[in-house]
């Protein structure tokens, strides 16, 4: 009896004192420790996209070749297997943490939140890079790998040291495994592996759990909410699983910070993340590295085990979120039943695959009657390019004013699989197209422009199905803001200058400036063309040649904005103008052309002053009886106004005297010395016949700007005889009237 009285006081001592190191002893990082703490860094992964982009050559992830200089050991903290507990530090709040330098001091600081008052959030920091033990004694016979326990809310900051698996033959299923129904579990400043540290073999720390980080233990209806802040994971190890998972339906997973995940190995067939809800936060940067296989983002359902979720799957990447892919494998989205992916305000994601099978941006279980859905909000940024071709199938793209969306083929292999396959735009009027248009690429590298309505749909005929094409860009289109078509008249002069003076937006490179113009409006208001912006009605200016009714000229150039057309008629004019150029500032993306839609402007060219050259003097000869013209003495009459002018004689007054000669409008049968008489133009037009008097007759039509000029003559008829010399003449009062 009096033996087990000691033993207890022993104990009791044992505690108190590692109670008392707990309250008074604060543990700080040693300089030399702070000098070595490092982590890899996230612009490796940055960097190889860059490279793929720069190259234009599709990169498969696989084993890196890192430089003898940049391997190192951890920096590990002894850890004293004899201790029964391992000393920690702290209280647990975020102000003063609980501290873990070694897998003994972090398990036992787990194990100890589950005896804690109160839900958390506890706080816990790693002091030291940890490699987790393969021989932890079992309370029965044996000895297992760590894995740490989560029983409450928890908050674990390495402050940039390692969490790392021994390289042996255990096996580890993960780092840490929820044990609670409804915690919330968040990660920070913690590298998971290692592709620069090695263990006492010179080898990688780059082993890791068969089921990534975190997971469940026998129990997959808990949910738990997952936070990955400033996380770096890194694996080499070729059974490596998703880097966590949670198939419950309120199970939610969330990237803040800076975060890259890197599977370096050829064999990478799991899915990445498998969890119903997956969200990267606002302003966070997450960098994803993985070989081929078919999943990236997973989830799966199934109706007789409740516990495994819906098989619905939801994907947010909020407003400025960055996520860039690169990946070997054929699905970035699965789910059993529905899957909606929504890519918020000015965030952007890039993806660049090397399968060589077509892959899916989204895709559902084929035996269920769930949705595939990707929603891209205002300005943000969908890049997915992929060494062949795409698997759009049942596919909705819900577009709604982004930066742009991108999709292409690298191997110039045409995608046939999009069936049922729509892209609506969410913005804009309803029937009307502006502000975005869709521009492909077909495997000769040929660009083709479509246009698309506001609030309208359209399918896979128009991104890719069914033409050879292999990519193409929804984008922004270019406006016209200030158009300006300004006329000039005098005499002699008239003149139009029609300029395009600003463009939106501002800045970017124009590569086309067209204008079409026309005497008649190119479109009338109907129901098949409504308003100048319709589609139907941007198509008809578009087909307009110069053989259209009413089309004067049709200008291009590449470099000119302006144009001036001269000797333009008095009247109404109607300009069209469309400029192409550069949209985006990515040169890869600079094939992809961006077009204005045709801009109508009308004009009115006023009435110049009247002038008209009118020859003064008109001789005739007559040497024999009957017809006669003087076509060879003909004299230009010549308009320097810009509209037509009708001219033609209103009095005819007889200047010679004693003439036998008469002049009438009419001949009859042996008429003695009659003569018919009438002004004519070279053009076929005359007046009269004249008659001495008032004169009604038609008018001479004089058309402004003609390279030939018209002519007037005197012709007619004399009915005899020629029995000598007459000589008569004849004064003319002429009238010109503007038409």
């Amino acid at each position: 009896m009096k033996k087990q009285v000691n033993i207890s006081i022993v104990l009791f001592f044992l505690i108190f004192s590692a109670l008392a190191e707990q309250v008074i002893i604060a543990t700080t990082l040693p300089v030399a420790e702070e000098i070595q703490m490092t982590t890899e860094s996230s612009t490796l992964g940055v960097g190889k996209l860059d490279q793929l982009i720069n190259n234009d050559e599709p990169t498969e992830a696989s084993p890196r070749e890192v430089p003898s200089e940049e391997l190192r050991s951890p920096s590990i903290k002894p850890d004293d297997e004899t201790q029964g507990i391992a000393a920690f530090s702290g209280t647990g709040t975020e102000q003063d943490p609980f501290t873990a330098g070694t897998a003994a001091e972090l398990e036992t600081v787990t194990e100890m939140i589950r005896t804690i008052s109160g839900a958390g959030p506890f706080h816990i920091h790693l002091t030291a890079d940890i490699v987790l033990r393969n021989n932890v004694p079992m309370l029965s016979v044996g000895t297992r790998v760590d894995r740490f326990n989560l029983y409450k809310d928890t908050v674990i900051d390495g402050q940039g040291y390692h969490l790392l698996i021994q390289n042996d033959s255990k096996y580890y299923t993960t780092f840490f495994a929820v044990q609670n129904n409804g915690i919330n579990v968040t990660f920070q400043n913690i590298s998971f592996g290692s592709s620069q540290l090695v263990d006492q073999d010179g080898i990688l720390y780059g082993r890791t759990g068969s089921d990534g980080i975190i997971g469940y233990v026998n129990d997959y209806s808990l949910n738990y909410n997952m936070t990955m802040e400033n996380i770096n994971f890194y694996t080499n190890y070729s059974l490596a699983g998703a880097v966590w998972k949670g198939y419950n339906d309120e199970s939610y997973f969330h990237f803040r910070g800076d975060n890259q995940i890197i599977f370096d190995f050829i064999n990478s067939r799991t899915s990445i993340i498998s969890s119903p809800n997956i969200i990267f936060e606002e302003d966070s940067s997450t960098y994803i590295e993985c070989g081929p296989g078919l999943y990236i983002f997973y989830v799966t359902g199934n109706p007789l085990f409740p516990e495994l979720g819906t098989g619905n799957l939801n994907i947010q990447q909020k407003n400025n979120a960055k996520v860039e892919i690169i990946t070997g494998k054929e699905i970035l989205a699965y789910a059993n039943d529905s899957a909606t992916m929504t890519i918020g305000e000015e965030a952007e994601l890039f993806v660049r695959g090397s399968s060589t099978n077509n892959m899916s941006i989204i895709r559902k279980g084929v035996l269920t009657e769930g949705t595939a859905i990707l929603n891209v909000n205002q300005n943000a940024v969908v890049d997915i390019v992929n060494q062949s071709n795409f698997r759009l199938n049942n596919l909705t793209i819900n577009v709604d004013q982004p930066k742009y969306f991108r999709m292409e083929a690298l191997d110039n292999t045409p995608t046939t699989l999009a069936n049922n396959a729509t892209m609506k735009r969410l913005d804009g009027v309803s029937g009307e197209t502006g502000g975005y248009q869709v521009t492909s690429i077909d495997v000769s590298g040929q660009i083709f422009i479509s246009e698309v309505s506001g609030g309208g749909s359209f399918g896979g005929d128009t991104m890719l199905y069914g033409t050879n094409r292999k990519g193409f860009l929804y984008q922004r289109k270019f406006a016209i803001d200030e158009l300006e078509a300004v006329p000039e008249v005098d005499v002699g002069i008239s003149r139009l200058t029609t300029s395009i003076n600003a463009v939106e937006p501002v800045g970017r490179p124009l590569t086309r400036y067209q204008l079409k113009l026309s005497r008649t409006r190119l479109w009338r208001p109907t129901t098949l063309l409504p308003t100048i912006n319709s589609l139907n009605t941007q198509r008809v200016i578009s087909n307009a040649t110069l053989a259209t009714n009413g089309v004067l000229a049709i200008e291009s150039s590449e470099t000119e904005s302006s144009w001036q057309k001269e000797k333009l008629t008095a009247g109404t004019y109607y300009a069209y103008v469309r400029v192409t150029g550069v949209m985006q500032d990515d040169p890869e993306l600079q094939k992809y052309l961006s077009e204005s839609l045709w801009h109508e402007i009308v004009i009115e060219v006023p009435k110049s002053p009247m002038s008209v050259e009118v020859p003064l003097e008109k001789f005739f000869r007559v040497r024999e009886i009957g017809e006669f013209d003087e076509t060879a003495n003909a004299l230009p009459i010549i308009s320097h106004s810009n509209f037509p002018i009708d001219f033609k004689v209103t009095d005819v007054v007889e200047q010679s005297t004693d003439s036998a000669v008469t002049l009438v409008n009419s001949t009859m049968t042996d008429a003695f010395k009659h003569l018919q008489l009438r002004l004519a133009a070279t053009n076929g037009q005359h007046t009269g016949p004249l008659t001495v008097g008032s004169n009604q007759g038609n008018a001479i039509q004089v058309l402004p700007f003609l390279d030939d000029p018209l002519k007037l003559y005197l012709k007619g008829h004399y009915s005899g005889p020629i029995d000598g010399r007459h000589d008569v003449t004849y004064k003319f009062t002429y009238q010109l009237t503007p038409r």
